[in-house]
């Protein structure tokens, strides 16, 4: 209902009850009684009916008022920090700011007095956006969009945002419209994704051009089997550490040139991954024989043809892993090219029977795992005795790291490397020297946990370490098994580290000791209180005369130095003899008992 149109609706019903009350005067004497009340009660109602249009009128125009001084307060704020219009329901331009005259007169478009969808129809790309438009605002919903206009052929890329602003009864719907112009902002990111898309030292596309290739040939050709070769230079390592990285740059330009010089179809294209890899994506329909050839070809080729950089000839070999899966090409081909490697060929083509994808999924799995376990702090000691020979009584546990998932127990050998190579194993380090020690609270009993010289040149792990026992009731029942290393390279670092936590009164033990670089400078320097044999040493110990020596010479040593030894892997009772006979202070192993959770410990030293 229209302003005017409602003020006339009142104006008439005003009329009518004043000619009623006038009627009413001038019929009194010749109406009856009945006939007057009845003139009198439609009086009321006409009188009702004004008072109840007039407070309606007047509550209209507050609204009408207050909505006009909105959006004026709307336009202004717009006008000066905004590009925008207000339409109609049929986008019939109600206002321009001057932020929209001057981008649409900037780029060229000059006449803008007309209906914003036909100025979009006119210059838009993909005009199914108009469509789109359209329908949002049919059913009242707001529209928001990147919309591509072309105007003298440069593109402009403008971010709209339709909603409908607040009406009142008294107005039709209206709405406004901001255009953003964000056509910098999308070729810059243009940009910086060519950047990524394009690799700077051989001007090849990389790997992430590589992914958008096969998902484009994907969704063209959903039958079409490709075939993808990765590509791998042997030896580049060796020659980039040795000669520098200048002369390997040289090496990488000129192998691209080689290939793409070699293709092994017109429709093949050479990308260039990360360090000395490359890859060649095969879109024709290349028969296997035909794949075998080329790959014969390239790889003795390229050994025929020495690489020159800087007066010096490089011999350069290829190995090679090809997919031909229509699904996960790219993992394929990779690990063809590990199974290559491994079992050192030249090529290899993916084969579903190959032992590495198998392995690389469970890494996965594995990886996840750790992650999780790591999240929800799954990570869990589990304690082995540790028996004195002499008083035959354990005398303490050995905390072992173990991660509990769906009810299910991991063992280190399940997770550990993995750890080690996804760059989580700090994280568990953490956990495990946290709970051991919240559990040695429980049992208050001595304990042993182990942790490796990369832990203690690790700044931060040595630091929380450090903290952790600090902070302890009991310090002087913990004792820290240091894995022993091929070598210690720092062993000021770790010396200081190792001083640290005997001033705080624990105890230090050297993990493993015979494997690897055995050096009994290493006692002497590092002032340990225990060392504990490597198990390849005592497991054969009652049938090997070798070990035997070995284990009777580090006992006398360790003697002298006041130093007490114990044996690992102690699975049986001859072992344990043996263990006694050569007079070394401690056993562990499943003849003593196998690692068990902490109720199990606490029931044993109950």
């Amino acid at each position: 209902m229209k302003i005017n149109s409602h003020y006339t609706t009142i104006q008439r019903t005003k009329f009518f009850h004043t000619f009623i009350l006038l009627l009413s005067f001038i019929s009194a004497s010749y109406l009856n009684p009945d006939s007057m009340v009845s003139l009198i009660l439609l009086y009321i109602v006409f009188m009702l009916l004004y008072i109840i249009l007039k407070r309606q009128h007047n509550s209209f125009i507050k609204k009408e008022l207050k909505y006009l001084q909105n959006r004026d307060s709307l336009s202004n704020f717009y006008e000066e920090h905004g590009c925008y219009v207000r339409v109609n329901k049929k986008f019939k331009i109600n206002y321009k700011s001057k932020d929209f005259i001057n981008l649409f007169k900037n780029n060229g478009i000059s006449n803008i007095e007309e209906n914003f969808l036909d100025i979009l129809d006119r210059h838009v790309k993909n005009r199914e956006i108009i469509r789109t438009i359209t329908q949002s605002i049919k059913k009242n919903h707001p529209f928001k969009g990147l919309i591509e206009l072309k105007i003298k052929n440069i593109p402009i890329y403008l971010d709209i945002f339709i909603y409908e602003i607040s009406k009142t009864p008294l107005q039709e719907s209206e709405y406004i419209v901001l255009c953003n112009d964000i056509t910098k902002h999308v070729f810059t990111e243009r940009e910086l994704k060519n950047h990524f898309l394009v690799d700077s030292l051989t001007h090849l596309p990389t790997r992430l051009k590589l992914l958008d290739d096969i998902k484009n040939i994907r969704e063209k050709h959903h039958l079409h089997f490709d075939t993808l070769l990765y590509i791998h230079i042997d030896s580049y390592e060796e020659i980039n550490e040795f000669f520098g990285i200048d002369i390997g740059n040289t090496l990488l330009k000129k192998v691209s040139i080689w290939l793409s010089k070699n293709l092994p179809t017109s429709n093949s294209t050479l990308y260039k991954f990360e360090h000395n890899n490359f890859a060649i994506f095969i879109t024709d329909r290349f028969g296997y024989t035909s794949l075998e050839k080329y790959l014969k070809k390239i790889t003795t080729n390229i050994t025929k043809a020495p690489i020159e950089a800087r007066n010096t000839n490089f011999d350069i070999s290829f190995t090679i892993g090809v997919s031909r899966d229509r699904e996960d090409i790219l993992k394929h081909a990779y690990l063809a090219l590990k199974e290559a490697q491994r079992s050192k060929k030249s090529f290899k083509i993916f084969n579903k029977k190959f032992k590495e994808e198998k392995k690389f999924l469970q890494n996965i799995e594995t990886n996840r795992m750790i992650k999780n376990a790591i999240k929800k702090n799954l990570i869990i000691p589990f304690f082995q005795p540790i028996l004195n020979i002499k008083s035959n009584k354990i005398e303490k546990f050995e905390s072992l790291i173990r991660i509990k998932e769906n009810g299910k127990i991991q063992k280190p050998n399940d997770f550990l490397e993995i750890a080690k190579r996804s760059k989580l194993y700090s994280d568990l380090t953490k956990l495990m020297v946290s709970n051991s020690l919240e559990q040695l609270n429980i049992i208050k009993y001595p304990i042993s946990i182990n942790i490796s010289i990369e832990d203690i040149v690790d700044t931060k792990i040595a630091n929380f370490i450090l903290r952790k026992v600090g902070q302890h009731k009991y310090p002087h029942f913990i004792t820290f098994e240091i894995l022993e290393s091929d070598k210690i390279e720092n062993y000021k670092k770790v010396e200081t580290f190792l001083k640290k936590l005997k001033a705080l009164g624990c105890k230090v033990s050297i993990d493993d000791f015979g494997s690897g670089y055995s050096n009994f400078e290493q006692m002497l320097k590092l002032n340990v209180d225990y060392i504990k044999f490597d198990g390849s040493l005592i497991k054969n110990i009652t049938t090997n005369k070798e070990n035997e020596l070995v284990v009777k010479t580090i006992v006398s040593f360790a003697k002298e130095l006041n130093i007490q030894t114990v044996a690992e892997f102690v699975y049986n009772s001859q072992i344990l003899d043996k263990v006694r006979e050569l007079d070394i202070d401690h056993a562990q192993g499943y003849q003593i008992g196998k690692p068990m959770p902490l109720a199990q410990v606490q029931r044993k030293l109950n």
